[in-house]
């Protein structure tokens, strides 16, 4: 590397300048300072890319409001006479079991509550017999391999009369 003719040095500001440039000379003027910065960018990009990329749940679609996907409930819907012979819903992916819960909305009692694997549930005689007429409201909660909620869906029906 050459050396620039050093001159006589006479004030305090031109010494701070003479070492300015010597310091710049071996880092900021060196190609290799500038590869290896825009390496580490390069490196660091790709990170938080990755960070804020791979930590989104994979289903994008709707939510409710605690944050859980929608789960598409598909009977009992509208008016029933007697109790539901069938609750139905839309599998849903990732889904290792379900928590069916219907509720009697006059009352508020808990008529059934149960974890079910496939995406149906057919109510037992003795769960059927709790069924009296009135509005029920009923949730899906779809829970996941690692026992965390993944989804949920809620709905209502009208039960009315009884089965002859």
């Amino acid at each position: 590397m050459k050396e620039s003719p050093r001159t006589e040095i006479t004030t305090a500001e031109e010494l701070i300048e003479e070492e300015i440039e010597e310091l710049e000379r071996g880092t900021v003027h060196h190609w290799t300072t500038w590869l290896l910065a825009i390496g580490a960018l390069i490196v660091l990009t790709a990170v938080l890319t990755m960070f804020f990329f791979m930590n989104k749940p994979m289903n994008f679609g709707p939510r409710t409001e605690t944050g859980l996907a929608i789960l598409t409930l598909a009977e009992p819907q509208g008016q029933s006479i007697g109790a539901p012979e069938r609750f139905r819903w839309a599998p849903f992916s990732g889904a290792a079991k379900y928590i069916v819960t219907v509720v009697e909305d006059r009352t508020g009692r808990t008529v059934l509550s149960r974890p079910v694997e496939p995406s149906a549930l057919e109510p037992t005689s003795e769960e059927a017999a709790s069924f009296t007429p009135g509005l029920y409201s009923w949730s899906v909660e779809a829970i996941g391999a690692t026992g965390n909620p993944i989804a949920q869906g809620e709905g209502a029906f009208v039960v009315s009369g009884t089965r002859g």
